[in-house]
């Protein structure tokens, strides 16, 4: 390789290719995006099964739970990097974010019931007071939980009846769990009796 060969490389990679604001866009800066966009996506599936691993060893087991979860963490991670990526090419995402804090607020105050039910889901399979199989009293109704969601819980009561529950009166409301130390749990009944006068025939 000739002295000017050696020296003309570095040129083209740091000869502006077009401007992002007032940001020049090199043929490295390119390079750099692509591959930072590459490992977002890499990284991105290792948080997604790294989630899922970790909701399976809490005892989680339903696939729609574990699913949904998995993907938001991938998502998360994606507009992160995504972020970096674009700062890299001088996109001003200050602006954009500014642009769009109008609409994100409202869409907050038009989602804020299942927002708030989406917490307390995350909450619920974070902190395992109710699982799967718990016995609950919710509501002055005794239920036994039968399946735990980012939404809503489903449980079903005495009388063979499925309950569908907001993870926000769970998390907000007192809950009695009779199971939550052992599967031992005590149900008091009321039994009435007539102290009238019977008929012998």
């Amino acid at each position: 390789m000739t002295p000017d060969s050696s020296t003309a490389l570095p040129g083209v990679l740091n000869t502006p290719l077009f401007t992002v604001g007032q940001t020049p866009v090199t043929l490295i800066t390119l390079v750099i995006f692509f591959v930072v966009v590459a490992g977002t996506f890499w990284i991105g599936r290792l948080a997604s099964t790294w989630t899922q691993r970790a909701f399976k060893l809490r005892g989680v087991e339903d696939q729609g739970t574990t699913g949904v979860a998995s993907r938001l963490v991938q998502y998360a991670v994606m507009i992160l990097g995504l972020g970096i990526a674009l700062q890299t090419l001088g996109v001003n995402l200050g602006a954009l974010l500014a642009a769009s804090a109008f609409f994100a607020v409202a869409l907050g105050f038009a989602m804020q019931n299942v927002a708030q039910n989406f917490v307390s889901g995350i909450l619920l399979l974070t902190e395992r007071t109710i699982k799967p199989g718990d016995v609950l009293l919710v509501e002055d109704r005794v239920v036994r939980v039968t399946k735990m969601g980012l939404r809503a819980t489903v449980a079903r009561t005495r009388d063979e009846e499925d309950l569908i529950i907001p993870n926000s009166v769970l998390v907000q409301n007192t809950v009695i769990n009779y199971t939550l130390r052992d599967a031992v749990y005590r149900i008091r009944a009321t039994v009435g009796v007539s102290y009238g006068p019977t008929s012998m025939s």
